[in-house]
């Protein structure tokens, strides 16, 4: 099924992002910490890199295992890194293509 993310910034470090997978609509709160940015940015070696493409680029990894449904209502970066060993290596890979 067809996937669409909208993200819009809701304050610094915080986003809002919506996806529409068909006529299911969900919403979702994303945070990514101000060290977490940092971090993906220097292992990408692209010190350039819009926060809101590393928010897209993560809801793309977790969306390819889970429906929209199934993804939580808050979404900590931070949390995800610490919880996925693989989400850093594939947020690099992600990002090192689309350069």
């Amino acid at each position: 099924m067809s996937q669409h993310v909208d993200i819009r910034p809701m304050a610094s470090h915080e986003f809002a992002a919506t996806v529409e997978e068909g006529h299911t609509v969900t919403h979702h709160r994303v945070v990514l910490p101000p060290d977490l940015a940092e971090e993906v940015r220097l292992r990408a070696d692209q010190l350039t890199i819009p926060d809101y493409r590393i928010v897209s680029e993560s809801l793309d990894f977790l969306l390819a295992d889970h429906p929209g449904t199934a993804l939580p209502h808050d979404i900590d970066l931070a949390r995800l890194s610490s919880q996925n060993d693989r989400y850093l290596a594939e947020l690099h890979d992600r990002l090192v293509a689309m350069a």
